[in-house]
């Protein structure tokens, strides 16, 4: 199979420049990056994130998925505190990065993405020091500077926001449907409820039922005794009163609210003005839930090992199928910094005991041995090896990304470490999609990415699994690299240029509410026939650099609690930037962030 790979340039890390009145563009940064990947000068550097996604607090508002097709999907709620102190968090992490410069943390050669960073910051395009100063000065009203967060936000991050507008009412309507189909087996008087809730206790399709009321946006994985009432009594009532509407809807939103618990408790602007995201007071007006969401689709590789479909197809391993959280053990805590230089001292995020997680791409190029790349692929020669992910199997156990990924999501998720640990990782049966609605207009959508780069790696054990080989620079069959991905028997089929998936498998999950540490995966089929959905590749935006020497060092040590050349490495993750909403939000984590910040940088 042929492959396809562009590389990024980079300059000298530069000292801060103020580019007063000069504008800036994310399409500018954008141009200047690679299709994907992370050239560098020499093993192994550091980095830390120069993009600009944004921190999503609540653990309950992001969702970490991986589905067949070798990728994974964040999709985070922009809620209010998310929304406001946006402008906040990228200031903060621009003088965070500006002091650490100035005292010394960053040296020898690399990646220029940090000047980047600070033009976009700086740039009058976007205003984003102007706008906090007009909210401080009160030129802007609070609504205003939400509006104004909002619509920077989403043009920082060009086809990853999307406006969400669903009518509950309608969907409350399509999920009566699937209550009365699960029910009408039940010959029992409908109106006993202890019978009635017996016939419930298939947790399964319960748990799948309710997932179904409001799909990819509920994602409940237990049912509480409570929950399970609710749902009796709303199947009784649909089987003895199909045609109530009035009682129908107060009890399905009873239930829909149960099922989020607070999820969807928070306000955005409409018409100048802060509202309720869940707008749905009155049941003889709107039902409406009307709020914005992130979703970021990220290209991963997989396992070596590989697994069949239900057709017979070859296709790539999903190692965990299951539900887990991140975990810390003694001598780390949930952002890991291995000492192992091919784990780009980048955050290695473990959800199981043995070491798997996620992490970068664990695999280097060799570029002056593929001297056909620096011409081929626009890679000026002072740099001598590459970094990019392989949508492939090259990995013992875990989920590789990115370098670039791998900082956005530590961005993405909790600062707090603790808040972190409450977060879920959704890991698909192997041979399930992630078939999600990702703009709320209705229809659903099997996830995909822009992108088709693979390759192997030179040897079965010790240095050679870590340096790739077999890259040619060419035109790829995409038929052929989807063949390969997908299965080539039954699962997909192209007109014109569009793929469609005939009644792909999703997974749902289930555990107990006192089971903390992982669920079982359920397999259902959809009918019907779903279209390919590719988000373009996000280029990797990451400041490559390396440590004082006496802090690299340190690196080699395997306690990242006695290592703060590691400490100095994590805490870039941890960035939260609140302004004058800190007092209002027990979420949020500056404070923290600037003790463990201030302490390291005294060190040096």
């Amino acid at each position: 199979m042929r492959y396809l790979i562009i590389i990024l340039s980079a300059l000298f890390l530069l000292p801060p420049t103020v580019h007063a009145g000069q504008s800036y563009t994310i399409d500018d940064y954008n141009n200047s990056l690679a299709k994907a990947g992370i050239p560098f000068y020499e093993r192994y550097p550091a980095s830390f994130y120069t993009g600009f996604a944004p921190r999503i607090e609540e653990p309950g508002r992001v969702h970490f998925r991986a589905g067949r097709g070798n990728q994974v999907r964040v999709t985070a709620i922009l809620d209010e505190y998310t929304v406001l102190t946006y402008l906040y968090y990228l200031k903060k992490r621009y003088d965070a990065y500006n002091e650490a410069a100035d005292k010394g943390l960053f040296v020898t050669k690399s990646t220029d993405h940090l000047e980047a960073y600070r033009r976009i910051i700086e740039s009058p395009t976007y205003n984003i020091l102007g706008t906090i100063k007009d909210f401080e000065d009160q030129k802007l009203t609070r609504e205003q500077f939400y509006q104004a967060s909002l619509k920077i936000l989403s043009t920082l991050n060009p086809g990853r926001v999307f406006p969400i507008s669903i009518d509950l009412k309608r969907a409350f309507g399509n999920w009566k449907q699937k209550v009365q189909q699960y029910a009408q087996n039940y010959n029992d008087d409908p109106a006993d409820l202890e019978l009635l809730k017996r016939f419930l206790l298939k947790k399964d399709e319960t748990l799948v039922l309710s997932n179904q009321m409001l799909p990819g946006r509920i994602n409940v994985v237990y049912l509480t005794g409570e929950r399970e009432d609710k749902l009796t009594a709303i199947i009784s009532q649909v089987l003895q009163n199909p045609d109530d509407d009035a009682a129908n809807f107060k009890l399905a939103k009873d239930y829909f609210l149960s099922l989020t618990a607070g999820k969807y408790d928070f306000r955005t602007v409409d018409g100048g003005k802060f509202v309720s995201a869940l707008r749905c007071e009155n049941p003889d007006s709107e039902c409406l839930l009307a709020y914005n969401e992130f979703t970021a689709i990220h290209p991963n590789g997989s396992v070596f090992a590989s697994a069949k479909d239900r057709r017979g197809n070859p296709i790539h391993m999903i190692r965990n199928n299951a539900l887990m959280t991140f975990l810390d053990r003694p001598y780390h805590d949930v952002d890991h910094i291995r000492k192992e230089g091919y784990y780009g001292y980048a955050p290695k995020m473990d959800w199981q005991g043995i070491g798997n997680g996620f992490h970068n791409p664990g695999v280097s190029h060799h570029l002056p041995g593929m001297k056909h790349l620096y011409a081929e692929l626009d890679i000026p020669e002072k740099y001598q090896f590459l970094w990019v992910v392989s949508r492939g199997p090259v990995s013992h156990g875990c989920i590789r990304l990115s370098v670039g990924h791998v900082w956005e999501n530590r961005h993405v998720f909790p600062a707090s470490p603790a808040r972190l640990k409450e977060m879920l990782y959704f890991g698909n049966h192997s041979a399930d999609y992630d078939v999600f609605d990702i703009d709320g207009n209705g229809e659903a959508e099997v996830m995909g990415t822009q992108y088709y780069i693979a390759y192997s790696v030179k040897g079965k054990s010790g240095d050679s699994r870590r340096k790739g080989k077999n890259f040619s620079v060419a035109d790829i069959s995409k038929n052929e690299f989807y063949a390969n991905l997908y299965g080539s028997r039954d699962q997909f089929v192209l007109e014109g240029d569009t793929y469609t998936f005939p009644n792909p498998y999703v997974s749902y999950f289930r555990k107990t509410e006192a089971d903390d540490k992982q669920g079982a995966v359920i397999s259902r089929q959809l009918t019907g026939t779903y279209t390919l959905y590719e988000q373009p590749y996000e280029k990797d935006k990451v400041q490559t650099y390396r440590l004082p020497p006496k802090f690299q060092k340190q690196l080699s040590i395997k306690d990242n609690n006695k290592s703060v050349g590691k400490q100095m490495i994590r805490i870039f993750g941890r960035i939260s930037g609140c302004g004058p909403f800190k007092s209002e939000w027990s979420l949020c984590y500056e404070d923290q962030f600037d003790q463990e910040f201030q302490a390291l940088l005294g060190q040096l």
